[in-house]
């Protein structure tokens, strides 16, 4: 059984009965975060396959090629359910709004966090 280990001790189970999203970010957090969100990445898109972990990336860093990501996935994991999310931000995309990063990856944040 896998699990996402937090701190020293505490592990999360993999939620197999939960949703897409809950899966996914299962992996990002155990998985991908670490590798993934740093300032060269910010802002593009990702898409996990929720049941095995594996992920596309998109090539740019302005978040406009998620329709290229998405076919990418499309193609590598077939009819799987998939999840999207765009590096280092909240949403993926905003009506009526700008997205700001998360302060950690623009160098806001005191030292020692780098998450």
């Amino acid at each position: 059984m896998s699990t996402l280990t937090i701190g020293k001790s505490f592990e999360i189970p993999f939620p197999a009965n939960g949703s897409t999203a809950e899966r996914a970010m299962w992996w990002y957090e155990r998985d991908l975060r670490g590798v993934l969100e740093t300032r060269e990445n910010l802002g593009k898109n990702l898409v996990i396959n929720p049941d095995t972990g594996d992920w596309e990336m998109g090539k740019g860093s302005d978040g406009d090629d998620d329709l290229e990501v998405s076919r990418r996935a499309i193609h590598r994991f077939g009819t799987a359910r998939l999840f999207g999310l765009r590096i280092g931000y909240p949403a993926s995309e905003a009506i009526g709004t700008t997205l700001e990063p998360f302060p950690h990856l623009l160098g806001d944040e005191p030292d020692g966090d780098t998450r």
